[in-house]
């Protein structure tokens, strides 16, 4: 690698393939070819994490997982493995460029140790605005010299809460690659039968309120007393999976509400949904929502909820907004898409010129400045 390429050095626990970590992905692929990106994780990386970095050159350091010991020699293992951990750390962090707290000052344990750097340091933080600013309180941002957001939405509820320091927050959108995802859209739908349905892509968590979803589905259903009416079909896995399919299995919509488990490649489903669905009463940029505009052949819907989809969906110009936890409301929209009465076509003009801004040549160059403007000669 090219001696002369400054070092942009990543801190984030990556432990699953979530939003943040397609997130991380994009951002380094589009960088790695200017910097030499580090990634250091104070968790044991998973194993696609780890492929994607070795395809892309990307260094990471990470730390075996704290389970139970079982035998003394683990317990060993684990803190020889630590202690390696904090000094490799230490010592990219000293020769970097610039250090990223990437994961919501996940990491300000290990960023104290070098808070005194003369390298700038960033805290990114993901997320809508009630967990951003759970974040800040418990932060010490004083040592950050910029702070990213996400959307214009949190950059300005910022800069209102912190005025003292509103010159430090900046607002990078999460670059998506459209041509990647249009692409694997695609690909044959499996375990689908229907022409016509409903889905719903995301982490099975109560943070994503998929109880209202599926209770404004099962108000639908019974209003059209079951005629007919396209399923609902859940993508994802997490938590609370079992408990969200023991609940609907209680419903009169039951055998309409069909959990698919986690799928490497959602895509397809939200091309050929009559609606993609989300129902989270917080988001930070909410890339399922942009994803789902890039490819649908149906219409978006979401809660309108801090802080990302009204940004996204330009205020109800390119797809459905519900109130938060409002089930009636959104069982009011599914009938009107299943009626036709909402449809793909009211929400496609200016959606092309309005997803550039979030496209990864827009936003490539948009970090590169950033990073730019902020190393030291």
């Amino acid at each position: 690698m090219d001696k002369k390429m400054k070092t942009l050095t990543f801190i984030a626990n990556l432990e699953k393939f979530g939003g943040i970590e397609t997130v991380f992905c994009n951002e380094a692929a589009l960088l790695c070819k200017k910097y030499r990106i580090i990634l250091l994780s104070n968790g044991k990386l998973p194993k696609n994490i780890c492929q994607f970095c070795e395809a892309h050159g990307v260094k990471y350091v990470d730390v075996l997982q704290k389970t139970s010991w079982g035998h003394p020699l683990k317990k060993i293992a684990y803190k020889i493995s630590k202690r390696m951990y904090v000094q490799k750390s230490k010592s990219f962090m000293e020769s970097s460029d610039i250090v990223i707290d990437f994961k919501n000052g996940s990491s300000e344990g290990l960023m104290k140790k070098v808070q005194n750097l003369t390298a700038p340091k960033i805290l990114w933080m993901h997320g809508g605005m009630p967990y951003v600013e759970q974040y800040m309180q418990n932060t010490d941002y004083a040592f950050f010299d910029k702070i990213v957001c996400l959307t214009d939405a949190v950059k300005e509820k910022l800069c209102l809460k912190y005025p003292e320091i509103k010159q430090k927050f900046i607002r990078i959108y999460n670059p998506m690659d459209f041509e990647k995802i249009k692409k694997s859209a695609e690909a044959p739908l499996e375990h689908v039968k229907e022409d016509r349905f409903f889905t719903h892509v995301s982490r099975i968590h109560r943070d994503k309120d998929i109880k209202t979803l599926i209770d404004a589905y099962n108000l639908y259903f019974q209003r059209n007393k079951g005629s007919l009416t396209p399923p609902l079909y859940i993508i994802g896995d997490g938590p609370e999976r079992k408990h969200m399919e023991a609940y609907a299995n209680t419903l009169p919509a039951a055998r309409k509400i069909k959990f698919l488990g986690m799928r490497a490649n959602p895509f397809p489903y939200m091309k050929k949904a009559a609606a993609v669905i989300l129902s989270s009463p917080s988001e930070g940029l909410a890339c399922v929502l942009l994803e789902a505009l890039c490819v649908t052949e149906g219409v978006v819907v979401s809660s309108d909820c801090p802080d990302g989809p009204k940004e996204i969906l330009a205020d109800g110009k390119f797809g459905k907004l519900f109130q938060t936890g409002d089930a009636a409301a959104l069982a009011d929209i599914l009938q009107k898409i299943d009626e036709g009465k909402i449809t793909h076509d009211m929400f496609t003009k200016g959606l092309e010129k309005h997803l550039d801004k979030f496209s990864m040549k827009t936003v490539q160059k948009k970090l590169i400045d950033f990073f730019e403007n902020h190393i030291k000669e």
